[in-house]
């Protein structure tokens, strides 16, 4: 089941495993771990935890700008899914890491991509009530679509009235929409 609070799991020994500690040390922010890791292994970037997070995943929801930069610059595919459908972009979104999002968007994230709960990017920066940078890069993103429904049938804004602060957002954003 794909729910707005799905935490990512936590590795035991880390270090038993280059695999293990790619995942550990990218969600913890050790780029130079990260670094040496990938140097020694570039296919590293590709691995998934049992619930199919990547290391890109892990340095998204923690707002690890330097190393999801480094994971990208060395083929870490900002698309990557996890079992329930999660890119990065996702996973930033989420935690309102803007810093990891505007740097998704900037390598070709799909802003509208949807969860297999249906949840947009949008939708999961729209539950957090502190995601207020979040949503400011993803309503200003060109190709955003505000209007797509969950599976539980609601849209963004509607999250954000029941969830967060931000609501106005969207309205100012509708506002400027319709100027151009």
């Amino acid at each position: 089941m794909d729910t707005d609070d799905d935490d990512v799991e936590e590795e035991q020994n880390p270090q038993e495993t280059p695999e293990k500690e790619i995942l550990w040390a990218a969600a913890k922010g050790e780029i130079d771990i990260v670094e040496t890791l990938v140097q020694s292994n570039p296919a590293l970037v590709h691995v998934k935890d049992r619930d199919g997070y990547s290391p890109l995943h892990r340095a998204c929801y923690e707002n690890h700008l330097n190393i999801a930069e480094l994971l990208l610059k060395h083929n870490a595919k900002a698309d990557a899914l996890t079992n329930e459908l999660w890119q990065p972009l996702h996973s930033a979104s989420k935690w309102n890491s803007s810093l990891c999002v505007a740097l998704l968007l900037e390598w070709g994230a799909n802003v509208n991509s949807v969860t297999r709960g249906g949840l947009t990017p949008l939708h999961l920066a729209s539950s957090n009530s502190t995601a207020y940078d979040t949503l400011l890069i993803l309503l200003n993103h060109p190709l955003i679509n505000a209007n797509i429904l969950s599976t539980n049938g609601e849209t963004a804004y509607e999250i954000s009235c029941r969830c967060g602060p931000y609501s106005q957002i969207f309205d100012i954003a509708n506002e400027a929409l319709n100027c151009i």
